[in-house]
């Protein structure tokens, strides 16, 4: 209580004290209670279990908690660092009670605890039978804590995406973020980012972005800025894989299939992880396109009888497979574009090895390109 009331009247008040200690003393009162309780109960493999259970809402507070520590970390060890007064005080609390380890140390107790709750019920749960009274209790309780960890990962990953967004969009020169709904973070988390080659004139090395709603390249300028070099919005993307190489894609506009970006990677992994981002992506604007345009249409049906309406319900099918058509037919023709210059790259090879001029009988029917490019 002295160390509260000395950092809230040195320091700069509540807002300083929320962030260092959070909600530590909604723990400590949580604590109070649950710690005699499973003492009560460390016999009885079901009451030990409901503990966890029942105090499910209890432990959540660790969520708040373990996601504010890095914050609460930086600050106290500025402050350690920049006020002498505050340190001094701190020091000579410390020395008071017998505590030879930093206050940092104390604060990251409540971290650590969470974790070994997880790592307890795991080792009690090996040594028991699920013919044993308790079995499915422990599960139960084990699966709790571990949704609560797998929140806490989650909140500190969406935190973190969240101040990387920040500080590219800081050192990014070029771009008008108006396009793009006037934030880089309004254009949805930040799934990949990664170094890659743009091919073609005017490519280079450059940093790709896939967000939820956006697919951006930048270019790197120093150690931590960037320059804008182009972007394509998920609405209007599309992907087509590159047989010619292992790490190599392209992507284009669906209103400009003739001007592809052919990207390479570093490795076939990331290529296969970045493809099956954007496929998923593209997945979900689909469903989200039609899920609209279906509701449009419903809300205006209910109004409607007789053979009015079945003509809105008809035009609910008739939109499904014109969306489908549309994007499939653009992704053909795209596809056939690359096909076709695959082909006149290897001919002109075939002819630069063998010095036997090209032909007009050389060059295959279109026919079959078609086919070609339906081929899966």
């Amino acid at each position: 209580k002295p160390l509260y009331e000395f950092l809230f009247a040195e320091s700069q008040g509540s807002a300083f004290l929320q962030i260092v200690f959070c909600n530590i003393r909604k723990l400590y009162e949580i604590h109070l209670n649950i710690c005699n309780t499973l003492l009560d109960s460390y016999d009885n493999p079901v009451q030990f279990a409901n503990v966890f259970i029942n105090h499910a809402n209890n432990f959540r507070e660790y969520i708040l908690y373990c996601t504010n520590f890095p914050k609460s970390e930086e600050l106290l060890q500025q402050t350690m660092k920049n006020n002498s007064v505050t340190r001094d005080f701190i020091l000579q609390c410390q020395l008071q009670i017998g505590h030879p380890l930093p206050l940092i140390t104390y604060l990251h107790k409540p971290v650590q605890r969470i974790l070994k709750y997880r790592l307890l019920l795991e080792q009690i749960l090996k040594g028991f039978s699920e013919n044993l009274e308790g079995f499915q209790e422990i599960g139960e309780a084990l699966e709790t804590m571990l949704n609560i960890g797998s929140e806490i990962n989650e909140t500190k990953r969406q935190q973190e995406n969240l101040r990387r967004v920040e500080n590219i969009q800081k050192s990014l020169k070029g771009l008008n973020l108006e396009e793009l709904g006037g934030d880089l973070t309004s254009c949805g988390d930040l799934l990949v980012e990664e170094s890659c080659k743009v091919q073609g004139r005017g490519g280079g090395e450059r940093s790709m972005l896939l967000f939820e709603k956006c697919l951006l390249f930048l270019k790197k300028k120093g150690s931590d800025g960037y320059t804008y070099k182009g972007h394509i919005l998920v609405e209007d993307l599309d992907l087509c894989e590159q047989s010619r190489s292992q790490n190599t894609f392209k992507v284009f506009s669906v209103y400009k299939p003739s001007r592809p970006v052919s990207v390479q990677v570093r490795s076939q992994s990331i290529k296969d992880d970045l493809v099956s981002q954007v496929q998923s992506l593209l997945m979900k604007d689909i469903e989200k396109q039609k899920k609209y345009v279906r509701e449009s249409l419903r809300r205006k049906s209910i109004v409607i009888e007789g053979e009015q309406k079945k003509l809105l319900e008809d035009n609910f099918e008739k939109f499904d497979m014109n969306y489908e058509r549309k994007r499939m037919l653009t992704t053909v023709a795209h596809q056939r574009s690359l096909k076709a210059s695959d082909l006149q790259r290897s001919r002109k090879d075939k002819h630069l090895s063998t010095g036997r001029s090209p032909h007009r009988n050389d060059v295959p029917p279109m026919s079959s390109l078609v086919t070609e490019a339906h081929m899966p």
